[in-house]
């Protein structure tokens, strides 16, 4: 919920990248599953690329898509997580989300 929050006010911030105030909504939320599953196939070791993501997240239940329709969305969806891993909102000294490493998630 949190980081679908930071989303949502960030994607009306101005300057925000387009990426993120293009399909807010259920684009946003998307994207908060997207970086769940990205998330899981980090701690389990696996390669970070829209494939792998999109079989995590039907694995999980996030999706009921195709994994060829899932991955081409997934990967939108990584595009947008790098930006809010690197977009500070205006005012704001840090970026809308905190970047995530392997080692960051071994610290929680």
């Amino acid at each position: 919920m949190v980081r679908r929050a930071a989303l949502d006010n960030a994607s009306n911030s101005a300057g925000a990248p387009r990426n993120l105030t293009r399909g807010r909504g259920t684009t946003n939320q998307f994207t908060v599953d997207v970086w769940k599953a990205r998330t899981l196939v980090q701690l389990q070791g696996g390669a970070e690329n829209p494939s792998n993501v999109a079989r995590m997240m039907i694995d999980q239940g996030y999706s009921s898509d195709n994994h060829n329709t899932l991955r081409v969305k997934v990967a939108r969806g990584l595009d947008r997580i790098a930006s809010c891993e690197r977009f500070k909102p205006h005012g704001k000294n840090s970026p809308i989300w905190p970047a995530t490493s392997l080692v960051s998630l071994r610290n929680i």
